[in-house]
């Protein structure tokens, strides 16, 4: 058994290992959110990144740096207590529901979002919130499914050297989504995942 603080709070966790050992999974309740849980997957347990770049389907953005696209979502994802049927996906690893227009396109190192009143934040998803770039104009991706979109960064760059990661959001019409990173390596900037409300 484990702690995690969240702010103020604290929650404790039990890591199960899983697959002889060469995985694991972590159940954590988030305070305050009417028993919501997040289930963190390690090693042999971690979904495997799909990598939907070029595959049937699949939309390329070319977002290069610091900027967004409008992804509407064709179906209604609930969220936080919100239904939405829009998105944007932005090349400094967000996906937001409710606006286009983060300022900088979320550039450049994640933000303390315990402290911030812009409600331009709110009811997002970042995996990986830092200064990446789309180099190749071929790293940012979407692929809709009838009730499900899966956003892709494959090979981003981190901005100002030749760092790469790969990383996905898959969201559905149930509510749920799930992270996958393939590899993500960031040792110029402050990296920041997470989903806010």
């Amino acid at each position: 058994e484990a702690q995690i603080n969240f702010g103020t709070q604290s929650q404790q966790f039990t890591y199960t290992p899983v697959n002889g050992g060469t995985g694991g999974i972590v159940g954590v309740v988030i305070p305050n959110s009417n028993g919501t849980t997040v289930n963190v997957a390690t090693g042999s347990a971690a979904l495997p990144l799909q990598n939907i770049a070029n595959t049937a389907g699949a939309q390329r953005l070319s977002l290069g740096d610091d900027s967004g696209a409008n992804v509407p979502l064709g179906f209604t994802f609930p969220y936080w207590g919100q239904n939405f049927t829009n998105s944007w996906m932005y090349s400094n690893g967000i996906v937001s529901f409710v606006n286009g227009s983060l300022p900088g396109a979320g550039c450049c190192s994640g933000q303390d979002l315990s402290r911030l009143t812009d409600t331009r934040y709110n009811y997002m998803i970042a995996p990986l919130w830092t200064d990446l770039i789309d180099t190749t104009n071929s790293a940012t991706w979407y692929k809709r499914g009838t009730d499900s979109m899966i956003y892709g960064w494959y090979n981003t760059h981190e901005y100002y050297n030749s760092n790469t990661s790969s990383f996905e959001v898959d969201i559905n019409s149930s509510g749920a989504f799930n992270v996958r990173y393939g590899n993500a390596l960031i040792t110029g900037h402050t990296e920041i995942g997470r989903a806010h409300v």
